[in-house]
């Protein structure tokens, strides 16, 4: 039986050579389970675009009605896509909210 001493600079056994967590891919999979859909993120993203258009003044009121327009009709299909994938659906509420206001706004800025 030999003699192994021990090596007081280098790291422990445990943290040279970890070992994977087993429940690794469970707690990823939670992970992704608690996002909003893509297309609450891409209303969200149109409905900041329609209100910077507001208020920059884009000469174009079509531009500015569709991008509403496509606001509210993404928005409300993103919050049915959460609601039936049991997924958060503030993003998509928030997002059909400023579509909402960006089509009272162009619709005001139109009289």
């Amino acid at each position: 039986m030999g003699y192994t001493p021990h090596n007081p600079f280098g790291p422990p056994k445990d943290q040279a050579f970890p070992m994977p967590d087993p429940h690794q891919d469970e707690v990823a999979e939670l992970g992704r389970a608690y996002r909003s859909p893509l297309s609450a993120v891409v209303a969200m993203v149109l409905a900041l675009i329609g209100l910077t258009a507001c208020w920059f003044g884009t000469s174009f009121l079509v531009i500015r009605l569709v991008l509403a327009v496509a606001t509210v009709m993404l928005a409300a299909v993103a919050w049915r896509t959460a609601v039936r994938r049991h997924k958060p659906a503030g993003v998509a509420i928030a997002a059909l909210g400023l579509g909402l206001v960006t089509a009272v706004v162009v619709l005001w800025l139109s009289l």
